[in-house]
């Protein structure tokens, strides 16, 4: 079985949604709580950067191929990604 496919993004109560196969919103979970509102929103954002994290790592991971500027770009922004604040 595999994941659901990205990108998931992260709705207004801090759920995090993806994409149905037939391109509806999907709940990936339902909403990100513990400690404080902060750290739950920062929770909430990480949550919803895997599939850009995934993807960054694998097209750095094989070492035999060349680590280009666009690889370093989608890994940067998939950090971006899980990292801002809104």
């Amino acid at each position: 079985m595999s994941a659901t496919p990205g990108p998931w993004t992260v709705g207004a109560r801090r759920e995090i949604l993806g994409q149905a196969f037939d391109q509806s919103a999907k709940y990936i979970c339902d909403k990100v709580r513990g400690g404080s509102p902060e750290a739950a929103d920062a929770n909430a954002r990480l949550i919803a950067a895997a599939p850009d994290l995934l993807a960054a790592l694998k097209s750095l991971a094989d070492i035999g191929e060349r680590v280009t500027a666009d690889k370093i770009q989608v890994a940067r922004a998939a950090i971006a990604k899980a990292t801002a604040t809104s």
